[in-house]
């Protein structure tokens, strides 16, 4: 729905350069949340240091430059550990003990998405207060988008190869009258909505009101860490749509959704 609503073209070109910045943004913060999310917890406590750095309380509010350097030093911890895979025997291989397989997680890490993303928040600071949403001349906003469409497209064709075997569904009940779970689920995938409503089967329990990426064909599932990222049903509009973490304060933590202009979340900052 966000790369949709990007290309599609719009009579105000600023909010259209806008949503390319956004969404460059939207990437890097969900695919680090999937590396997150996708980290042992082990290897979170040992590398908690090389994840966050000695600023980890500057993720209190998380700009664009935030997100990308943190994709990337996720991106090494990976990284590290398919160097280490390579000594040991493919039943040893931590990445083959992850959900959805290594080489979903190689293709995640691609330097080429890395490449991209690290030009865009400069980018976008040259433009000041414009690559924040603000005024900014037709011309130089048109010139800036024709620049920066081919790398959107490379990059989505890189997401693309990354998540198009994967479904991103949200459990909402569970049963169990034979010994195998019927879960029923909101599917979200590609731009219908309302989400349409199916049934999995699966010999383990998930949790309900959850984020998964979903492998159907093998059954492996991950689950994304909900202090990060939710599916919300807006309170004021009654649409749903997934939100990602954007900043703590007050003891609120909020989020916001790159899928609609619509409605601020917050909540209460558990986890995070």
């Amino acid at each position: 729905t966000a790369f949709r609503i990007t290309t599609k073209g719009s009579p105000n070109i600023t909010k259209q350069l806008d949503s390319y910045f956004k969404m460059f943004e939207m990437i890097a913060a969900l695919n680090s949340m999937v590396l997150l999310s996708a980290l042992p917890r082990e290897i979170l406590e040992s590398q908690d240091k090389e994840i966050w750095t000695d600023k980890k309380s500057g993720y209190s509010k998380v700009a664009f430059g935030l997100w990308v350097g943190l994709y990337r030093r996720l991106s090494n911890i990976y990284k590290q550990i398919m160097l280490s895979d390579k000594k040991r025997k493919p039943d040893d291989r931590i990445l083959n003990t992850l959900p959805l397989g290594e080489d979903f997680y190689a293709k995640l890490t691609n330097p080429e998405i890395l490449s991209i993303l690290d030009t865009i928040p400069e980018k976008r600071n040259k433009l000041g207060g414009a690559g924040h949403g603000g005024d900014v001349p037709e011309i130089i906003a048109q010139k800036t988008i024709i620049a920066l469409h081919p790398l959107f497209n490379t990059m989505f064709e890189h997401l693309n190869n990354a998540y198009s075997s994967l479904d991103l569904i949200y459990t909402q009940t569970i049963e169990n009258p034979n010994g195998l779970y019927t879960i029923k689920i909101k599917s979200l995938q590609g731009t219908q909505y309302p989400y349409a409503e199916q049934e999995i089967y699966s010999e383990t329990i998930p949790h309900t009101k959850s984020l998964y990426l979903y492998n159907r064909f093998s059954k492996s599932r991950l689950e994304l860490l909900p202090e990060f990222i939710k599916l919300i049903q807006c309170e004021h509009c009654g649409h749903w749509s997934i939100y990602l973490y954007s900043k703590i304060d007050n003891h609120k933590a909020h989020y916001v959704s790159y899928q609609n202009e619509i409605h601020e979340y917050t909540d209460k900052p558990s986890g995070l």
